[in-house]
């Protein structure tokens, strides 16, 4: 990863982007690699960008910037496995690009690529990046706060089958900044009342099959009554994950926006990727996302996984 460091410090301006409808790692990794660079080299201009989410406003905002900027910029791009995922496609204008991921490679999108799906999240390669070269770089509580935020968000709380020694090593060290956990696990438990009663329902409503697959289906009518969008998906699949029966299971929820069909699909264990990429998804071995037409196709990725597990219960 040196190629990294020489690039930061070969360029005055440093563009970082990453993914679309933004988590908690790629918010993290983006605004924590943002305040390594500005801590270690103030006189440069560095600028995160992408759409704005309120639900990770307590990380820092976004910057808007103009396109002229691009002309001399270092791009980074961070925790994106293909090009259709990255939020704000100017990052073609810049100079030069390097893409940070720990998602399977899918294609490649810079000149410069560092990918290693052995990391639990794109926030611990971030925070490997500088503990290898903290001699010369420095971080703030601040940057501190995001890089670990985006540890466990990604590692669900350091659940996941991702998760090392490496993560709890450097995780660890990030608490060296006094970071108040209390307050960092709070902005993750808090939600709106419409998100806990729409929990109990998904609680309540889901289906699971003989086989072990649990599911549930959230129309436009139930978007509507709990007054919430596709966005939550990723929020209300964690609802089923502690069922002692289920070992696949998913969320599927109508996005308005685009009146496609948006599936966060997980596993206890079992490797569920291949079916995302077969439907035009992606992501990790445990924990991947899908965008279909229609709920017809959700029937048949549910048909799909339920053969699965019975294939290898």
């Amino acid at each position: 990863m040196d190629f990294i460091f020489d690039k930061i410090k070969s360029y005055d301006t440093i563009i970082i982007h990453r993914h679309i409808r933004p988590d908690g790692d790629c918010i993290g990794s983006q605004l924590g690699l943002k305040n390594i660079i500005e801590q270690t080299f103030p006189e440069k201009k560095v600028y995160a960008v992408g759409e704005e989410s309120l639900g990770f406003i307590h990380l820092g905002k976004m910057d808007h910037i103009r396109d002229e900027l691009y002309q001399n910029a270092l791009v980074f791009i961070l925790d994106v496995a293909n090009i259709e995922r990255i939020s704000d496609n100017r990052y073609r204008k810049g100079k030069e690009c390097i893409k940070i991921d720990h998602h399977p490679k899918r294609e490649t999108i810079c000149e410069l690529e560092w990918i290693d799906p052995s990391y639990a999240s794109c926030c611990e390669m971030i925070v490997d990046f500088y503990e290898q070269n903290k001699s010369e770089l420095k971080l703030s509580i601040d940057g501190a706060k995001a890089l670990y935020f985006g540890i466990i968000t990604d590692t669900n709380r350091f659940s996941t089958p991702a998760v090392n020694s490496r993560t709890m090593r450097l995780a660890s060290g990030l608490l060296e900044y006094n970071l108040n956990i209390s307050e960092i696990y709070q902005w993750i438990y808090d939600e709106a009342l419409n998100i806990t009663r729409l929990r109990g329902f998904v609680a309540s409503n889901f289906i699971c099959t003989r086989n072990g697959l649990g599911y549930i289906n959230i129309d436009k009518k139930i978007c509507n009554q709990y007054l919430v969008d596709a966005n939550i998906s990723n929020v209300l699949v964690n609802t089923l994950a502690n069922t002692a029966l289920v070992k696949i299971w998913f969320v599927a929820i109508f996005d308005a926006k685009t009146n496609y069909i948006r599936i966060s699909l997980r596993s206890k264990s079992l490797p569920i990727n291949q079916f995302a990429e077969k439907y035009g998804g992606g992501g990790h071995k445990n924990a991947s996302g899908i965008i279909v037409k229609d709920f017809y196709i959700v029937n048949q990725l549910i048909s799909d996984l339920d053969i699965y597990l019975k294939e290898n219960a």
